[in-house]
């Protein structure tokens, strides 16, 4: 214990001793100036531990104060944090901090710390790339270099890009913040809804092509790529893309992969934790993250419209330069061998 600490509970001590001695809280006050002098408590405080003495308050130590845990670092929440994570990679830890009912540094603290993961293009990703993996990012990128040399630039627009998102629909709730001149109006605070759209979205390098969803809460299956695909490769043949590029949790379904071939598509599936290599992770997942952050949706199709009509205001120039910019990351994967690559 420190001697300030130590000071400041034999001064309580002596305010218990001076009630008990039926001195009044004046003489009280004076006999500690002369025991103490400048390292007396004040006054307010001296008057605060009397009258609690007074009302028949015994200890002079602090009372334990209820209110959120001293920790919530426990296996549950860790757990928890670690499974949500997997679904929605980008929730950021003020979102997990409102599912879990959990402080927000606790929040970051477990997902830095206890998950040892770090935010890579407004993706949680494992801080340690597995030796697998840092050879899965290796081997597409050099893939893809020797398809570019092979073909040129016009590889770049052969490609049919997809990635998955969700969108969150919320509910506006007045908060109970009373009128004042400095805040004349109560303020309007958002709460997530628990309800969320897996949406995907589908582009190339000249605009965006489509955006899907399913139901609420529901997971994508390869099922749902085959038909969207099916579709696609329909209504947009003009488009002659040749290669299909994504990210999704499909990744190591078989039959996923062994159905491209019908679809005359040559299927690229990037690596999981691979967000930086995709262009949908490094180029179109901020304008999203953007986008969700300045909208308020009470229903699915509200949001799935308002995205749409969102991601096609997005300058046709800016997809052909994200497409180069695909180029530029692939080279720079190979040259740090697989490694990730920071911003």
């Amino acid at each position: 214990m420190s001697l300030k600490k130590a000071t400041r509970m034999e001064q309580r001590c002596v305010i218990k001793f001076c009630y008990r001695m039926n001195y009044s809280l004046k003489e009280t006050t004076k006999l500690m100036s002369e025991a103490y002098g400048d390292d007396r408590i004040s006054y307010k405080t001296i008057n605060a531990w009397y009258k609690m003495f007074k009302s028949g308050r015994e200890t002079c130590n602090n009372l334990e104060k209820s209110g959120a845990p001293k920790t919530a670092t426990t296996a549950e929440v860790i757990e928890a944090i670690s499974e949500t994570i997997s679904q929605d990679p980008v929730l950021g830890p003020q979102d997990l901090a409102l599912m879990l009912s959990i402080s927000r540094s606790s929040a970051h603290r477990i997902l830095q710390v206890d998950l040892a993961m770090m935010f890579v293009c407004s993706h949680w990703v494992p801080s340690v790339l597995s030796d697998e993996i840092r050879s899965l990012r290796l081997n597409l990128s050099q893939r893809l270099r020797e398809e570019f040399e092979s073909l040129g630039e016009p590889f770049l627009s052969k490609v049919l890009v997809a990635g998955e998102t969700w969108m969150y629909c919320w509910e506006e709730r007045q908060a109970s913040v009373p009128s004042t001149p400095v805040r004349p109006r109560s303020r309007t605070l958002k709460y997530k809804n628990i309800a969320k759209v897996p949406v995907i979205v589908f582009f190339d390098a000249d605009s965006v092509i489509d955006v899907r969803h399913c139901e609420v809460n529901m997971v994508l299956t390869s099922t749902d790529y085959e038909s969207m695909l099916n579709d696609l490769t329909v209504n947009y043949s003009h488009k002659k893309w040749r290669y299909f590029y994504d990210i999704s949790r499909c990744f190591a379904e078989t039959t996923f992969n062994n159905n491209f071939s019908d679809l005359n598509l040559i299927r690229l599936p990037c690596p999981p934790n691979s967000h930086d290599l995709t262009p949908f992770g490094f180029f179109l997942r901020p304008k999203i993250k953007n986008f969700m952050l300045k909208a308020n949706f009470d229903t699915k199709d509200s949001a799935v419209t308002g995205l749409t009509n969102a991601l096609q205001q997005v300058p046709n120039a800016e997809f052909k330069m994200a497409m180069f910019e695909w180029k530029n990351r692939w080279e720079r994967c190979i040259a740090s061998k697989g490694d990730y690559l920071i911003d």
